[in-house]
């Protein structure tokens, strides 16, 4: 069985890849017959899995689970971790991005007085001569 690049391929393509390989899993534990009696799921549909055609969630889990691809179902079922604050985002909605955090807004910009900072030797000097 060949490789298959997971990211650049069709779902029609990978469909079919991943029915081969369950395929090829049936037979060593026993063949489509036996699966079918395991699994629950009728010859038909593991024909059409097999096949690559569109079957449901449900069989296929069940023939994984049938096949003990215990591991599969396992990266199904995980969730994706998240930051604390996509967890908030999840819980309480996305924020709304600033336009432009650096800019002032209009009635907070300077009116043409300047504050002029103290130097600190000056304020060191002026604290020295209080406490004489």
């Amino acid at each position: 069985m060949s490789q298959i690049d997971i990211r650049a391929a069709s779902i029609d393509s990978l469909s079919k890849h991943i029915g081969e390989a369950l395929k090829v899993h049936a037979k060593k534990q026993g063949g489509v017959t036996a699966l079918s009696e395991h699994s629950g799921v009728s010859r038909s549909t593991l024909n059409r899995l097999f096949s690559g055609k569109p079957v449901g969630l449900d069989s296929l889990l069940r023939v994984l689970r049938s096949l003990e691809r215990y591991d599969v179902i396992q990266l199904l079922c995980e969730a994706p971790r998240l930051t604390p604050i996509e967890q908030w985002e999840l819980e309480h909605g996305k924020r709304k991005p600033q336009k432009n955090p650096m800019k002032v807004p209009q009635h907070k910009q300077s009116t043409g007085f300047h504050v002029k900072m103290a130097d600190p030797e000056q304020i060191i000097a002026s604290l020295k001569k209080d406490r004489k």
